[in-house]
């Protein structure tokens, strides 16, 4: 139903650009021009490249995310060309691979006709939207303003100039969020021997919502001979309101991986009308450290009760402290398992943290709503997926998967609506939430099958 993938220990890209300089080469100019003169030729580069109709831009960026002590980290690589004529219009495709700690994904993104259309890992989908709303994703062709640095250096090697920018008066309005607080920003540009803007990057830090984020976007200006064609069968594409729905799946999934030191609660009630049986269950997980030093504790309490056994309470803890894995239930005596190490503890608490993150083959729908923290992904799943969780709440409550369709006549699935918040800040996911209900027609008489989920992410 959701997530079963093998994750492999797999190393960040370092993206060595964003802190190697800019030349290798020891000529210089006999005659450097002034400051002055320097900013003005970097304002006509960029305006020449603000205003191009044709570009093709690489855009590296790295962000790393901290809260309290545990760093998340996200790297880009990326691949725009974008041009716009009298016949077509606006058109644009993009080309990404996405690494967040140990997860790896791919998108590409074909722009034509008011329609973005949307290739992530192996899923396809399409969404209606506007020229400017789907370039506002990315970040700007001009990353610098002159205006907002009391120091501007520069070099010239070779006949390129190299421009530092420092000093800043503020940050950078296109990479600070609404209602973060400001740290500190550099950047540098390099202009070639005709004065062309070929390549610029911009460093910003900034705390927002109890996180400290560092974010580095680089920018390399090519020439190339490139076509935009849209795709020609487009109905194996899913329609999707919300065009980023897939990526944030991916995103969210890759964050709670990293996660190390954090806490979570899950709390998910069921209900069957057939033989009225009724189940909550409340799970609380809190882990922190690394290595020999890694703890985790899990807390469940599960009530179940029907009409022929009455109620059943369990209430059970899991806790690894010190390299040892313990177990009790009920207030029993706790019992050992050293077969339990680090690395299998650590990886029952991944599978807890991303079991509500669910993939992006399993969207057909996907809205977005917001509040002043948070944006809400709305998604509704597939009939498969739908399926497989009636299965697995048949399993839950009567032990036998497949018990209510052997006893129906005929069911549906009414709903299975999932909802995904993540933090308008850090992107990290704040809650996750699903409700599903079917109905299952047994000797004529129709009984419902429902179950509403919630868990929740702290990052502490």
């Amino acid at each position: 139903m959701t997530r079963s993938r093998t994750v492999t220990a797999v190393l960040c890209v370092t993206l060595l650009f964003l802190i190697t300089g800019c030349f290798n080469s020891n000529g210089t100019d006999e005659t450097p021009p002034s400051k002055d003169a320097v900013c003005a030729a970097y304002l006509q580069a960029a305006e020449t490249i603000r205003t191009a109709d044709n570009l093709s831009v690489y855009i590296g960026t790295m962000t790393q995310t901290t809260i309290n002590g545990q760093t998340y980290s996200l790297t880009s690589q990326q691949q725009l060309d974008f041009r716009t004529d009298s016949t077509n219009g606006f058109q644009a495709s993009s080309n990404e691979s996405v690494q967040i700690g140990a997860h790896k994904f791919t998108v590409s993104e074909l722009y034509s006709g008011d329609i973005n259309y949307i290739q992530i890992n192996d899923q396809k989908f399409k969404s209606a939207t506007t020229a400017e709303a789907f370039t506002d994703r990315f970040a700007p062709t001009v990353l610098l303003d002159c205006d907002l640095y009391k120091d501007i250096q520069f070099e010239q090697k070779n006949g390129s100039t190299a421009i530092a920018f420092s000093q800043p008066t503020g940050a950078e309005p296109w990479a600070l969020p609404d209602g973060a607080e400001f740290l500190d920003g550099q950047g540098y540009a390099v202009l070639n021997s005709n004065g062309a803007l070929t390549e610029s990057s911009y460093t910003i830090r900034y705390l927002a919502g109890g996180a400290s984020v560092e974010n580095t976007v680089k920018l390399i200006f090519h020439s190339a001979d490139f076509q935009i064609t849209p795709p020609e069968n487009t109905e194996s594409y899913t329609p999707l309101d919300c065009q980023d729905a897939p990526k944030r799946l991916e995103e969210a999934y890759g964050y709670l991986l990293q996660g190390t030191q954090m806490q979570s609660q899950s709390t998910e009630s069921i209900y069957c009308q057939a033989f009225s049986i009724s189940r909550s269950e409340t799970f609380a997980l809190a882990m922190s450290g690394n290595a020999d030093s890694f703890f985790a504790s899990m807390d469940a309490n599960v009530t179940q009760s029907n009409q022929s056994s009455g109620k059943k309470v369990l209430k059970q803890k899991e806790l690894f402290q010190n390299g040892i894995y313990s177990i009790s239930s009920n207030g029993g005596t706790a019992v050992e398992n050293t077969s339990v190490d680090q690395a299998a503890m650590k990886a029952y608490c991944q599978e807890y943290l991303t079991k509500n993150v669910f993939r992006p083959e399993q969207i057909v729908s996907a809205t977005l709503s917001e509040t002043d923290s948070t944006y809400k992904i709305i998604i509704q799943l597939d009939q498969s997926t739908a399926e497989t969780i009636c299965t697995e709440l048949c399993t839950v409550l009567y032990g036998e998967p497949t018990l209510l369709d052997t006893l129906a006549s005929s069911s549906s699935i009414d709903a299975v609506e999932y909802i995904l918040e993540i933090d308008k800040h850090t992107s990290l996911p704040v809650a996750a939430s699903l409700n599903f209900s079917a109905t299952h027609i047994i000797e004529t008489i129709p009984y419902q099958l429902t179950s509403q989920r919630t868990q929740s992410f702290q990052y502490q």
